[in-house]
C-alpha cells in the first residue's frame, strides 16, 4: 500500500504511529526461523510470502537474552488474548485511566489482531514464526499452559456441538447442500429438565462426545471439561452456556434458553434450579412452537409430578425423604402451572404494546389483512387487533423481535436485549406490518412476507 500511494518516509512514519507495525516486519530470532509445516491444502507458500521472509531481519540472542524473552512470552501466554500489560501504564507513572483514556483519543489505535499469535507478536516485537516455535518448544517441553485459551477452545467446541444438536447448519454447509443429520432435534426444543420424555442435552452431548473426542472416554472429557471451566459440565450447559452464546452472537442468539421461575428461593438464599428448563432453536420457529412446549413437554412433566405427590400422600412414610419430596413436588407442580400460564399469555398477547391499537386503528380490513393469506381477514378491528397481538412470530423479521416478546414475559434464563429495546422491538412490528400492509393495497409489493 505505501508503495502504491509512494508515500515518503515521514507519511509512513505517520501512519505506523497511529496503526503499529505489522506482525510480519518485526525481526526474526536466528535459530527459530524456519517456516512451519503447511496445512495439506498449501502445497508451498506464494512467492511474495517467500520473498517478504526473506528479506525480514533477522536477530542473534544470547542465551540471557532468551530467557528473558522466554519468561515474557510465558507470561502473556498464561494471561491469555486480550490481557493488559501492566509496563503499558505503570512504567510511565500514568494510572489505568490515564492509559486508556489516552488510547481512546487516538494516540495509538492498533490495528486489532486476529490470532493469539498475531497478538503475542505484537507485544513482544518478534516475528509470528519465531514466536511460535517458542510457544511451541515451551508447550512440549516445560509443558506451557495458557488455560484462558484451552477454556475458549473448550467451550467453542461444545457450543458448537449444541447447535449441531439443535440442527444447526452454517451457510458454508446449506450453500453445500449438506443435509441435517439424523442424530440432532427434530422440533427445535431440547429439554435440560429430567422426566420430559425425551432425551436431555447433557444425555445428547454424552452421546455426541463418543464421536466428537475419539480417543478420550465421556468420563475423561467431562473431567477436563471441569478442570479447564471451572464447574462441571451439564452446569455450564443449564448456566454459562446461554450468557456466552448471547455474547458471541452479539445479541442474536439462534439457541434461546426458556425456564420457568423457581416461587421460592433455596437453603440459605441460593438460587434454586427451575422446574423446567429447555432449548428452542430460532430456525425452528413457528406459531407452534410454543404450544408444542406447553403440551409436549410443561405438561406431561407436571401430570408426571402429580401422579408421584398422589403416591407419595397416599403412602404411611413420614421420614424427612419422603416429606422433602413431597414439599418439592408441590413446588415444581405450582411452578409449572405459573409458567404454563405464562406460555399461554405469551401466545395471546406475545405482541401487544399500548401503540399496537394506535398503529393498526382505521386500517382496511381486506384480504391483506389475513394473518397467513389463508385464513379470512378479521371482521371487525377487535378480531384484527386480537389476531396482531397474539405471538405469531416470523423469523424473517429477526432475533430481536421475535425474542423480545419472550424475555418482556421473564421466561429467558437471562436477558438477551436491553429493557427499553424491548418494546421498542415489538413496536417496530407493528408499523412495519403496517406499513407492509399499505404498500401492498398500493400495489407496490405483491404479497406480505410473512405469508410465506
Amino acid at each position: 500500500m505505501f508503495k502504491a500511494y509512494r508515500l515518503d518516509k515521514e507519511d509512513v512514519a505517520a501512519v505506523l504511529a497511529e496503526t503499529g507495525i505489522p506482525s510480519g516486519w518485526y525481526p526474526l530470532i536466528n535459530d527459530y526461523e524456519a517456516i512451519p509445516s503447511l496445512p495439506d491444502n498449501l502445497q508451498r507458500l506464494p512467492d511474495e510470502v517467500v520473498t517478504l521472509l526473506a528479506g525480514c531481519e533477522r536477530r542473534a540472542c544470547s542465551e540471557a537474552e532468551l530467557g528473558h524473552i522466554r519468561n515474557k512470552l510465558l507470561s502473556l501466554y498464561e494471561a491469555g488474548p486480550g490481557a493488559k500489560e501492566e509496563s503499558n501504564w505503570s512504567e510511565s507513572g500514568d494510572s489505568r485511566e490515564d492509559f486508556e483514556e489516552q488510547t481512546a483519543a487516538g494516540a495509538l489505535i492498533p490495528i486489532p489482531t486476529e490470532t493469539f499469535l498475531e497478538e503475542l507478536s505484537q507485544k513482544m516485537n518478534i516475528h509470528p514464526i519465531s514466536i511460535y516455535w517458542l510457544l511451541k518448544e515451551g508447550i512440549e517441553e516445560n509443558g506451557w499452559r495458557c488455560l484462558p485459551e484451552e477454556k475458549r477452545i473448550l467451550e467453542d467446541r461444545f457450543t458448537v456441538l449444541v447447535l449441531k444438536l439443535l440442527g444447526h447448519r452454517w451457510p458454508a454447509q446449506i450453500e453445500q447442500g449438506e443435509p441435517v443429520p439424523e442424530w440432532a432435534d427434530q422440533d427445535g426444543i431440547i429439554p435440560l429438565t429430567e422426566g420430559c420424555g425425551e432425551k436431555t442435552l447433557i444425555e445428547r452431548i454424552r452421546e455426541r462426545s463418543v464421536h466428537e473426542f475419539p480417543a478420550e472416554t465421556v468420563t475423561r472429557v467431562e473431567r477436563r471439561f471441569a478442570e479447564v471451566v471451572g464447574k462441571p459440565l451439564d452446569a455450564w450447559l443449564s448456566g454459562d452456556f446461554f450468557k456466552r452464546h448471547i455474547s458471541q452472537f452479539r445479541k442474536r442468539p439462534i439457541a434461546w434458553h426458556i425456564q420457568s421461575k423457581p416461587l421460592s428461593k433455596g437453603l440459605k438464599g441460593q438460587k434454586k434450579s427451575p422446574a423446567f428448563s429447555c432449548l428452542i432453536y430460532y430456525h425452528k420457529l413457528d406459531a407452534d412452537l410454543i404450544h408444542k412446549i406447553r403440551s409436549q413437554y410443561v405438561r406431561p412433566l407436571m401430570t408426571r409430578y402429580e401422579t408421584e405427590l398422589r403416591t407419595l400422600q397416599g403412602s404411611d412414610s413420614e421420614s424427612n425423604d419422603v416429606v422433602g419430596r413431597k414439599y418439592q413436588l408441590e413446588n415444581w407442580i405450582e411452578e409449572l402451572m405459573s409458567f404454563d400460564e405464562e406460555l399461554e399469555k405469551l401466545t395471546q398477547d406475545g405482541f401487544n404494546t399500548e401503540k399496537l391499537r394506535k398503529t393498526i386503528g382505521g386500517e382496511q380490513l381486506d384480504k391483506w389483512s389475513s394473518l397467513d393469506g389463508q385464513k379470512p381477514p378479521p371482521v371487525n378491528t377487535d378480531s384484527f387487533y386480537n389476531q396482531e397481538k397474539a405471538y405469531f412470530p416470523d423469523i424473517n423479521d429477526g432475533v430481536r423481535v421475535n425474542i423480545a416478546p419472550l424475555q418482556r414475559a421473564g421466561l429467558l434464563a437471562l436477558n438477551v436485549l436491553s429493557q427499553k429495546d424491548v418494546v421498542k422491538a415489538i413496536e417496530n412490528r407493528a408499523e412495519w406490518r403496517a406499513d407492509e400492509r399499505r404498500w401492498f393495497r398500493e400495489g407496490k409489493l405483491t404479497k406480505p412476507g410473512w405469508w410465506d
